[in-house]
């Protein structure tokens, strides 16, 4: 099956610049990769998050992507390599969240608003396609950072679903080029569309992977 279109349309070309913001204590700042590389995605289908009971409270617990070695699917292993993902969901209806790094919630309006079954902070399977996902589950991985996913059952019947992701992962050779662009750079490249940027974690940022702190 080709990807959909909205997705090729996202993913990075070589000699782009790909710009994640962190914190590190209490400073935020950005790590900027250089695209020197790009693998056509793979297609990693199929994966269970186990059975969601009806409405329950718990949903189906926190699952890492990992296969029976507990090898992280989304997490590249060398420096200089960055993946970047979208997601679909089936049954329709069932609600994943997302936690990214030691269980930064994605979604969240404030540190106390999402919890589990409730109607924010979510994607379903109706926003997002088990085999068309929306360019709204975008994500990107550099080693040390890691996800985890919890599927909820929202309805009082059936008594309980298996709810399933179907991730899109692109694969790319980066270098880390956060020492070498001035401001002046930035500003450049954000203007001719070469830079793209994202907040890792939201408005609350995560802590930064070991290897990004200079």
């Amino acid at each position: 099956m080709p990807y959909p279109e909205s997705l090729v349309a996202r993913y990075h070309r070589v000699d782009d610049y790909v710009g994640l913001q962190f914190r590190t204590g209490n400073r935020e700042g950005w790590a900027y990769f250089r695209v020197l590389s790009r693998e056509a995605p793979n297609d990693l289908w199929d994966f269970s998050l186990g059975t969601a009971s009806a409405q329950a409270v718990a949903g189906t617990g926190w699952s890492r992507i990992q296969d029976s070695s507990n090898k992280e699917w989304l997490v590249p292993d060398p420096d200089n390599v960055m993946y970047q993902g979208f997601y679909g969901i089936t049954p329709s209806y069932a609600r994943v969240y997302r936690q990214v790094m030691s269980g930064n919630d994605r979604g969240s309006l404030n540190p106390a608003t999402r919890q589990i079954g409730d109607p924010v902070g979510f994607i379903n399977g109706e926003m997002s396609p088990y085999r068309r996902p929306s360019f709204m589950t975008e994500f990107h991985t550099v080693r040390g950072m890691t996800h985890a996913f919890l599927g909820y059952h929202p309805y009082g019947e059936p008594a309980s679903v298996t709810v399933r992701m179907n991730f899109f992962v692109a694969t790319y050779g980066v270098e880390n080029v956060s020492s070498l662009l001035t401001e002046l750079q930035v500003t450049r490249l954000i203007e001719t569309g070469q830079l793209k940027r994202y907040t890792v974690g939201g408005r609350t940022l995560v802590e930064a992977p070991t290897q990004l702190v200079r």
